[in-house]
């Protein structure tokens, strides 16, 4: 590689001491074609001192984008002011040095390739494949460290504010309860809805409209038991109107057997008779067109659905062609669990009908059977309708 050589030459004075001369001597200064003179020095006589006179010297003009530089080829020359040529610039190469490899360490989160690299080659760098659901993040707990691929924890996330996410701990279902609220912090809340939380709720809806018992205020309606006025079980036990609760004009008959048959029942709700209170029923059979004597039966029993052995009300022989309408009232004696009950007349006035007694719990749900037998299998009994009311307190 060659060198490129700039100088600048000033000019000097020349001091010559020496013994002195009888005359002077003129003395030229040679220089190279780039460098421009003026004056030659002189040599003068002096008693003791000989001094040349200052010679000037400077850089001629040269053209643009040339350098003082050596010859462009052959052998070495003196320095002239040229053109770059490309024998001037330095080759490439790997240079020179002690160093014969270079890797590259990267953090584990990386995956590298190239490494190391002796003569030439290229370092490359990529992400490592990760588990699925993870981040890039510091420690999960503790003094700060190197970020590691971890999953999230409920630490790494925010807290939630009314108008911003952020994370939310979970909480069990609860029966009957709802979530009414998630604080700053992220944590739910639980409570049991209201009347007030339930949109087109009634003012009663606190009301269990399915159990007359459960009513402690309020007006309990006619639909309900009550009598559309008054509160509560006074309403409900000083009842002063009559209540149909069952009808039923779908005729029933029976035929083919002699044993004792339901025709039809009347299933009174437990704890819809107050303790004082009453039902009344009637009902219509007929015996038309038979050859023997029928019998109509009437029973009560706790339970649903009729039966065929609970207390006999009424058992009155119906003869052929004949009908026989029924009334019957059934009482608690002011105590859910203690009846009396009569089949009236059909109107005021004396009978010959004995009063029965009975001990059926009417705080659960009772029924009233209407049953008939038949004298022969060929012979039809028919019930024709029966329906039930709800009365106040009959005389006890």
């Amino acid at each position: 590689m060659r060198h490129l050589v700039f100088f600048r030459v000033v000019a000097a004075a020349l001091l010559l001491a020496g013994p002195a001369l009888a005359g002077q001597v003129p003395s030229p200064v040679n220089a190279p074609p780039s460098i421009a003179h003026s004056g030659d020095a002189l040599i003068a006589s002096g008693t003791a001192t000989q001094q040349a006179a200052d010679s000037g010297l400077s850089l001629t003009s040269e053209a643009q984008n040339s350098v003082l530089a050596g010859p462009a080829s052959g052998g070495a020359g003196a320095p002239s002011f040229r053109a770059l040529t490309s024998a001037d610039l330095p080759t490439s190469g790997a240079g020179s040095g002690s160093v014969t490899s270079v890797g590259l360490s990267m953090p584990l989160q990386f995956s590298c390739t190239g490494s190391p690299i002796t003569a030439s080659g290229t370092l490359s760098c990529g992400w490592a494949t990760q588990s699925a659901n993870t981040v890039l993040a510091g420690p999960a707990s503790g003094s700060a460290a190197a970020p590691t691929f971890r999953a999230l924890t409920g630490a790494d996330l925010p807290a939630p504010s009314a108008s911003t996410l952020g994370g939310v701990e979970s909480i069990a279902a609860a029966s009957h309860k709802w979530v009414n609220a998630i604080s700053t912090s992220g944590v739910p809340s639980q409570t049991q809805p209201g009347c007030s939380d339930l949109s087109n709720a009634a003012a009663s809806c606190s009301t269990d409209a399915t159990n007359a018992s459960n009513i402690s205020s309020g007006t309990l309606s006619k639909g309900q038991g009550g009598t559309g006025a008054g509160t509560g079980s006074a309403a409900a036990s000083n009842l002063s109107l009559l209540y149909t609760f069952v009808a039923n004009n779908a005729a029933a008959t029976y035929t083919g057997g002699t044993s004792e048959a339901i025709l039809g029942y009347i299933n009174v709700p437990g704890g819809l008779v107050p303790a004082n209170g009453c039902v009344r029923f009637e009902d219509l059979y007929d015996a038309n067109g038979n050859t023997g004597n029928e019998t109509v039966i009437v029973r009560v029993a706790a339970g649903s659905g009729g039966t065929t052995s609970g207390t006999a009300l009424t058992s009155n022989t119906l003869a052929p062609g004949k009908t026989e309408r029924d009334s019957f009232i059934v009482c608690n004696a002011n105590s859910t669990s203690s009846q009396f009950a009569v089949q009236t007349p059909g109107g005021f006035g004396q009978s010959t009908n004995t009063v029965k007694t009975t001990s059926i719990n009417t705080a659960s749900a009772w029924t009233i059977s209407l049953n008939g037998t038949l004298s022969t299998s060929a012979d039809t009994i028919k019930l024709w309708y029966f329906n039930a009311v709800i009365l106040s307190s009959a005389g006890n």
